[in-house]
């Protein structure tokens, strides 16, 4: 009886120390979601405060700002003159981020979610801005957290003069050739060629194919596609024969952590049509490193 006494208690331990363990694993990815909300909400005080000065200092040195239909702001130096510009001729009223997920990425966090930005620009009435975002939180020293990439776009349809900042010219940010390294340049070539080709065919299937399975899109003027039952039918539906004509998307890397590799970009497209009228943007993406060495987007977001 003794005997089995001590095993139960034995049991009773392992057992224990095995919950101790994955909770602690959810105690960690809830710690990272609380200090991710915490700042959202910095951010959110700042932009409302107009203090430019404190809300740059949440972002890193050398970070990336991809706002909609604007060039990408490169630097904490020139993100602050962005913020300047934007807060001087506007004002933000209320703004709110609603996170989906914060899942950690080797030495990074990935944020997705939505927001709503209600602004005046001016002595004009209130607007109100909605859409998606897409944020890369980088780890500093103590654990600290600093915003490296951070892109956005609504989830309507929506022009330049709907924005809450001064617009650009997203022309500023073409280049000629894909910036990256050159173990990386081959792969990215043959996943890019397989893109274009099938957004010149028209072939939402194999479009669908070059995200992963649990990949999410972020795409212009719609809502979040979330995961390969939601991808597949959204690029079904977007993408038909005989109707873009000209494809062209560059790529500058940002980091590469061997299982995943942060990108910016942009994309231009010209129509099939008699005008030739087309449009272009910039992206953020996120791409899946497989152990074949594949490529697969994991999350991108894509905006004019």
């Amino acid at each position: 009886m003794k005997f089995n006494r001590f095993v139960l208690v034995c049991v009773f331990v392992f057992l224990s120390i095995g919950r101790t363990s994955a909770d602690n694993v959810q105690l960690q990815k809830t710690s990272d979601w609380l200090r991710v909300q915490a700042l959202n909400k910095k951010i959110e005080t700042d932009l409302i405060k107009g203090n430019v000065t404190a809300l740059t200092g949440l972002y890193s040195p050398d970070c990336r700002y991809l706002p909609e239909f604007s060039p990408t702001v490169f630097g904490r130096k020139h993100l602050k003159s962005f913020f300047d510009h934007w807060l001087n001729a506007g004002r933000v009223l209320t703004y709110s981020k609603s996170s989906h997920e914060v899942q950690q990425i080797g030495d990074y966090l990935l944020e997705t979610g939505n927001f709503n930005i209600q602004y005046t620009v001016g002595k004009g009435d209130s607007r109100n801005y909605r859409g998606k975002y897409m944020t890369i939180w980088k780890r500093g020293n103590g654990g600290s957290l600093l915003v490296l990439a951070e892109a956005f776009g609504a989830d309507h349809q929506v022009t330049p003069e709907d924005m809450p900042y001064p617009a650009g010219d997203v022309k500023e940010n073409q280049q000629e050739t894909f910036i990256v390294s050159a173990q990386l340049l081959p792969r990215l070539e043959a996943y890019d060629k397989m893109v274009v080709h099938s957004v010149l065919t028209g072939d939402g299937e194999a479009r669908a194919a070059g995200f992963a399975p649990d990949g999410i899109y972020l795409p212009h003027f719609d809502p979040m596609q979330i995961g390969m039952a939601a991808i597949r039918p959204y690029m079904l539906k977007t993408y038909s024969p005989n109707t873009i004509s000209y494809v062209r998307d560059t790529y500058r890397q940002f980091f590469d952590s061997g299982n995943f590799i942060l990108l910016t970009g942009h994309f231009k497209v010209i129509l099939n049509n008699a005008n030739k009228s087309g449009f272009e943007g910039n992206m953020l993406n996120l791409m899946k490193r497989y152990g074949d060495g594949k490529l697969l987007m994991y999350r991108q977001l894509a905006h004019n």
